[in-house]
């Protein structure tokens, strides 16, 4: 949870944020009136556990990001999320965000797979006044998707559309082409050495849901033995 940022009278340092490329429960953005948060490598949102709102459960939640008081030009401007590709349980909530700009170009439906409707837009999601657009370098097909302003905030969108019957993601659109369940983000084969990510750990080059007997030391993904 990143929250009660509010104060203009402190400076706050959140570069160590830009570390983080796995979080195992959802995340949480609100009461904030920062311009933006660098979790510019955060790759997937694991959501073991999630965010409840009268009922509904959400991996990540953005809400109350404008400033409290009497000046409403500070607050929440950029997600900056351009590593993000996978939000694996729960849904996606925005509310409250007047100044937020770009999320509604986000294909979100490549970011929460298996999900109808993945995106939850309350009042004052985003800033429907904005006049910001994507970067040129951001367009797929006839759209741009993005995260912010220029090109290095581009969402990459190329996951092909899997069978119904696929538990998560795939590598072909055929029922044969599902990947391995210990995979997040995507894969290029069917086994669990195939996947682009692994949504637990990493043991030599199969991702498994838990590290083996005698492996004690977890670095990041990565089981390593003592």
């Amino acid at each position: 949870e990143i929250t009660n940022l509010q104060s203009d009278q402190i400076s706050y340092d959140l570069s160590f944020l830009s570390t983080i490329e796995v979080v195992t429960g959802y995340v949480l953005l609100g009461l904030l009136d920062l311009e933006s948060i660098p979790l510019t490598n955060l790759k997937l949102i694991r959501a073991d556990n999630m965010f409840n709102i009268m009922g509904e459960d959400y991996g990540l939640v953005v809400a109350f990001t404008d400033a409290a008081g009497e000046n409403k030009n500070r607050g929440l401007r950029e997600l900056q999320l351009p590593s993000l590709k996978e939000i694996s349980r729960g849904r996606v909530l925005f509310m409250q965000n007047p100044l937020l700009n770009f999320v509604n170009t986000i294909a979100w439906n490549v970011i929460v797979p298996g999900v109808t409707n993945p995106v939850t837009y309350g009042d004052s999601a985003y800033n429907t006044t904005s006049l910001e657009v994507c970067d040129p370098a951001c367009e797929n097909g006839n759209q741009r998707f993005c995260w912010g302003r220029g090109p290095k905030m581009c969402q990459i969108v190329h996951f092909p559309i899997c069978d119904e019957l696929c538990p998560g993601r795939c590598y072909d659109s055929t029922i044969v082409g599902c990947c391995h369940p210990e995979c997040a983000v995507g894969c290029t084969g069917p086994s669990n050495s195939d996947c682009l990510m692994c949504k637990y750990f990493k043991a030599g080059e199969a991702c498994v849901s838990s590290c083996p007997g005698g492996v004690s030391v977890r670095n990041g993904q990565d089981c390593l033995e003592d």
